[in-house]
């Protein structure tokens, strides 16, 4: 007998999706932190190692450091020196690379971050006239990428249909 339930489509590969992006605070490699402070406060936020961050969200550690080095990602540091991410980060990485998908470079997504709503519902920022006016010229560029695209997948098309004698 056989499962009625749907089976989601598969990830792109190299890319986590935020539901599969919860890091499992049960790791053997103890690679989050989740611990009640011993004057029994408040518990901490689990943190990801640079190397758990980059498991979770198939970016290497090279590009994590990049992305703080631009100011889109920070990171706490350990008393050891070694960088900590709150587990909101993953969803935070994911939205950098969707935005370097989109074309973008580094330095208008530092600015179009403040913009966005992540995953932990944080006040977003507002977009400035400019910042708007910026956005609004890139989709218009990608809208007439897109059917620059459109217009060479039809006559690859023909192509095809024409080398394979097809009417």
């Amino acid at each position: 007998m056989s499962d009625s339930t749907p089976t989601p489509p598969p990830a792109t590969p190299g890319r986590t999706t935020p539901d599969e992006a919860t890091p499992d605070k049960t790791t053997a490699d103890k690679t989050t932190v989740d611990e009640v402070p011993p004057d029994g406060g408040e518990r901490v936020e689990p943190r990801l190692t640079i190397g758990a961050l980059a498991r979770h969200t198939g970016v290497s550690e090279r590009s994590l450091r990049y992305y703080e080095q631009q100011g889109l990602l920070t990171a706490e540091r350990s008393p050891g020196g070694h960088r900590r991410y709150p587990e909101r980060a993953v969803h935070r990485v994911i939205r950098i690379q969707e935005l370097f998908a989109a074309g973008m470079c580094s330095s208008k997504i530092e600015q179009v971050l403040p913009c966005l709503r992540d995953e932990d519902g944080g006040p977003s920022g507002r977009a400035t006239p400019l910042l708007m006016s910026d956005l609004t010229e890139h989709r218009a560029r990608l809208d007439r990428l897109i059917a620059e695209l459109e217009t060479s997948r039809e006559v690859l098309d023909q192509v095809i249909e024409a080398a394979t004698g097809a009417e």
